[in-house]
């Protein structure tokens, strides 16, 4: 929409300028008439009407002063150049500086005594209109380049506040997702610190009066179906604490809001999976979180790539910074310790590599996550 509207007001300046230029080449002609017709005057015409026209194009600074300066120049000469002077003069104008227009004096005195006197009052009419003409349309371009630079800076903020307004919704929404997480994380924890002793102590009650009243089969069959109900209870609600605790441990969610807090790089995430198992989620979460920690430690990184994706087989967790700083010889630390260590406890592969930057792969196969989930 810019673009069109400038399109729009250069088109209108232009015609401004072409119409300004018509009335001071119709009062040139006028001039040229008191000179009498010749061959001089009709050169003097065309290469008026050539200069005003190329001044028009997209020349250097130089050479849109030359052309007039040269044409005045000529004037001095040859006195037919002198009724279309005023051409020279209104492009002259609308230079950075406006007083080179003044220069059309020098032929028009210079040539004077030679003129008759009505070509030279006409002469300097039309200098002064052309004067006139340039100075107006070149306050009217000011006006609506001024115009349009305001139109530019308020469609720039306008664009600017929609992409803040549309980072805050995302940020809002990564928040209530993560609240809504946290909370189901911290009703699997109730109901697995409360209910489920409670329900655990209970069963150990009922075994024990079993028990107790080995002797007397009925009340040891009633005994018998209570605990059974107990254990269907106890196996549902550890069922329902499991589902709560896998769903409050969002991968894709836990990495945006560590790249959001991370203020010494820029984190990218490309993410190329569903849901993973609780133990490989938790393991990268804690493997990204002490890689960016090295970063910020041991690293000048500006920006951080994370990359977690599903193959057919495993899945894969790649973290490659952009740092100068090769990591020293000599093995790594505790910190690097602790990721292969988990890594190994789910039968993956760790390693570390510096390319251009410090990068972490960890691969874990996915037929051993399936197996003793409970």
């Amino acid at each position: 929409m810019t673009f069109v509207i400038g399109l729009e007001s250069n088109r209108l300046t232009f015609v401004e300028r072409l119409t300004d230029k018509l009335m001071t080449l119709a009062l040139g002609v006028v001039a040229s008439v008191w000179l009498g017709y010749s061959v001089a005057t009709v050169i003097a015409c065309l290469v008026a009407v050539s200069m005003a026209a190329a001044s028009e194009l997209r020349l250097p600074l130089w050479l849109r002063i030359a052309l007039p300066v040269a044409y005045l120049t000529a004037a001095v000469f040859f006195p037919a150049f002198l009724a279309f002077a005023p051409l020279a003069g209104y492009d002259l104008m609308r230079l950075p500086w406006p007083w080179l227009a003044l220069l059309v004096v020098i032929p028009v005195l210079l040539g004077s005594s030679t003129l008759p006197p009505e070509t030279t009052i006409t002469i300097v009419v039309a200098f002064g209109i052309a004067v006139l003409l340039s100075w107006r349309t070149s306050r009217a371009e000011s006006a609506l380049a001024t115009v349009q630079a305001r139109r530019d800076d308020l469609a720039e903020a306008s664009r600017s506040l929609e992409a803040r307004n549309r980072d805050l919704t995302e940020r809002q929404d990564l928040e209530l997702r993560l609240a809504t997480l946290n909370e189901r994380g911290r009703i699997a924890r109730e109901i697995h610190d409360n209910v489920g002793h409670l329900l655990t102590r209970s069963v150990l009650q009922v075994e024990a009066l079993q028990v107790v009243h080995a002797g007397d089969a009925a009340l040891g069959g009633q005994l018998a179906a209570v605990g059974e109900t107990l254990h269907t209870a106890f196996e549902t609600v550890r069922a329902s604490v499991h589902d709560l605790h896998d769903e409050a441990l969002d991968l894709l969610a836990q990495l945006e809001e560590i790249a959001a807090n991370t203020t010494h790089c820029q984190v990218l995430i490309n993410y190329e999976t569903g849901e993973l198992p609780p133990g490989v989620t938790a393991a990268f979460l804690a493997i990204v979180r002490e890689a960016l920690s090295n970063t910020e430690r041991h690293s000048d990184a500006t920006e951080v790539k994370l990359s977690v994706v599903q193959f057919p087989g495993l899945y894969q967790l790649r973290i490659h910074d952009n740092g100068s700083k090769p990591p020293k010889r000599g093995g790594g630390g505790i910190g690097l310790t602790t990721m292969e260590d988990r890594v190994r406890a789910l039968g993956g592969t760790f390693r570390t590599s510096y390319d251009h930057g410090f990068s972490v792969f960890v691969s874990v196969p996915r037929a051993r996550q399936t197996e003793g989930e409970t």
